[in-house]
């Protein structure tokens, strides 16, 4: 199987059109449906096609995106 070069980033540098990597999924980004302060931080909730269509994450989590993204 030929691996993708992907590269790390943060939720925080996401934004629409791009696809990201999580739990061995390909997930295309739709937009941004709403960021919230909370205890741990800035929480970022994101429509996706793919998955369950949500993607949640803390601002400063690592994620894997493909580089010709």
């Amino acid at each position: 199987m030929i691996q993708p070069k992907k590269y790390r980033t943060t939720f925080r540098h996401l934004k629409a059109g791009m696809s990201v990597f999580h739990n061995d999924e390909t997930l295309k980004i739709v937009k941004l449906r709403k960021h919230e302060m909370t205890e741990k931080g800035l929480m970022y909730h994101f429509d996706v096609i793919g998955g369950n269509g949500v993607l949640i994450g803390e601002s400063g989590t690592r994620i894997y995106a493909p580089k010709n993204c």
